[in-house]
């Protein structure tokens, strides 16, 4: 007989003689150990006949005794190195994808340039800087207009002679001031226009008439003192100002793009009688209103920024 060794029956093979004393082992596994293992052939002869009812209920689990053993394992195999090829595949996309996404920046960008397109490929490229930001400086206003009477020229003690325009609410020096007629209630305003549309970033004031004196008469406690206003834009907005009764510039952030600014006095509070170093004792002086300076900050709003709306006009406030 012949079988997967290709052994071919021996002269003196007994195929007989081995089935009977191992009736559980194929043919082919008899004639193996037959022509490899000389030495068990008289072991062979010698064992008692097995029973065939015993041996058809023997299980091996030996791959060279159990004819199914091999192929079972091969199949194992298959299916580990089935699952792995798997697993390795799986991993390999999600890494694809934590990398490069699922594609649909890249189809939405497609779709408006190939992706042959070199305007494509240069765009891709190109890094947009911001421009740095444009410090904000003092805006001096082209026209000024006033809805109440100027206070009349003075004479401080000194003998120095004072115009309170209302230019000099704008010339950057505290001793001087605009101030005008306040007739027992509040509301003078002063109005400043720009020659083009400009971003204003903070509005603010010196609330009265910070000087004093060479002999001390202190005029910023003498005259009425402004605690509040609301400044107006062209483009209709506005915004209110609690002012602290002090020397000291008090100012509001804001953020508008403006042809004009206007400034309303909402209120006020009355100044005191002052005593100067040579002892002599002044009356407070309530009959003006005084600002010492006004101060707008911003800057020319970009290129292609259109002008601010300006509201209707409407009727001055009376003082």
């Amino acid at each position: 007989m012949t079988g997967p060794y290709n052994y071919g029956p021996a002269p003196d093979y007994d195929a007989e003689l081995a089935a009977a004393h191992n009736p559980a082992l194929p043919q082919d596994q008899l004639l193996r150990l037959w022509h490899t293992r000389p030495d068990l052939r008289e072991a062979l002869a010698q064992l008692p006949v097995c029973p065939p009812n015993l041996a058809a209920q023997v299980k091996f689990s030996d791959p060279w005794r159990d004819p199914n053993a091999r192929s079972h394992r091969g199949i194992i195999m298959a299916f580990v190195l089935l699952a792995g090829l798997l697993v390795v595949v799986g991993l390999g996309y999600v890494g694809y994808m934590a990398v490069h996404g699922d594609g649909s920046t890249q189809q939405q960008t497609h779709g408006m340039l190939p992706p042959s397109d070199p305007k494509a490929t240069s765009s891709a490229a190109v890094t947009t800087t911001a421009p740095p930001p444009v410090q904000s400086s003092p805006i001096k206003p082209v026209d000024l207009s006033t809805n109440c009477v100027q206070a009349e020229d003075g004479t401080d003690s000194n003998a120095v002679k004072y115009v309170y325009d209302p230019a000099k609410a704008f010339d950057n020096d505290p001793l001087t001031a605009w101030r005008c007629q306040w007739k027992e209630q509040d509301g003078q305003s002063i109005t400043a226009k720009f020659d083009h549309p400009t971003l204003v970033t903070s509005v603010g004031l010196v609330p009265g008439y910070a000087k004093t004196d060479i002999d001390g008469s202190d005029r910023f406690a003498q005259n009425r003192k402004i605690t509040r206003v609301r400044w107006e834009f062209s483009d209709g907005s506005s915004v209110k100002q609690q002012v602290p009764v002090s020397r000291a510039l008090a100012s509001v952030k804001v953020n508008v793009v403006t042809d004009s600014v206007t400034m309303v006095i909402e209120a006020t509070e009355p100044g005191v009688s002052i005593v100067n170093k040579n002892g002599q004792r002044q009356d407070a002086f309530n009959g003006l209103v005084s600002v010492s300076e006004i101060e707008i900050m911003g800057t020319q709003p970009p290129a292609g920024e259109g002008p601010a709306s300006a509201p209707a006009p409407s009727a001055p406030a009376q003082p």
